[in-house]
């Protein structure tokens, strides 16, 4: 795209899915092709220190009831989940998942759970996690700071529609002049 095309760039929970280097080219990327009074959109979960170290095995058993058997929730539960193991086996200094911690508690809940319909949503938990071990970690002002050279915070909103929505805050970034 050329350069200033863009009112408006929406990404949903893009920005832990990259490395810190392809956020920086993703942050210069946006801001490039964003005109000059444009907006960036998006949901981000941040790490939060305070829930560093919780037990992974507890997180999954207390979350697994929550799930509806008409599966209405399915997709919000399993990022709530996703994002308190996040939280969990964060290395603050590496900035990155250390998803081979949550693998024995979630083979450990799989094995104990004697409810097939909780048991396939947590091998699914599983499966999502081992596939990921590339996440990264930053706390909301770790994010910030990486994208205030180019876009800056202008607004935050919380979903109403469910539950977790305060882990997963919409926020809004204009271009930075």
């Amino acid at each position: 795209f050329s350069s200033g095309y863009f009112d408006l760039v929406m990404g949903d929970f893009m920005w832990w899915l990259l490395s810190l280097q392809r956020q920086k080219i993703l942050r210069d990327q946006i801001a490039r092709i964003l005109k000059p009074k444009g907006s960036f959109i998006s949901r981000i979960h941040f790490c939060d220190r305070a829930r560093a170290n919780q037990n992974i095995e507890d997180i999954i058993k207390n979350n697994l009831p929550r799930l509806n058997h008409d599966n209405s929730n399915r997709s919000q539960l399993r990022e709530t989940i996703i994002c308190k193991i996040v939280d969990a086996t964060a290395d603050f200094h590496t900035k990155r998942l250390n998803v081979k911690a949550a693998m024995p508690a979630f083979e450990k809940v799989i094995s104990e759970t004697d409810n097939e319909f909780l048991r396939r949503f947590a091998e699914e938990l599983f499966l999502r996690c081992q596939n990921r071990t590339d996440w990264t970690a930053q706390t909301k002002e770790e994010i910030f700071a990486r994208l205030k050279e180019k876009i800056i915070f202008a607004d935050e909103k919380f979903a109403s529609d469910y539950e977790d929505a305060k882990f997963f805050p919409v926020l809004r970034f204009e271009k930075n002049k």
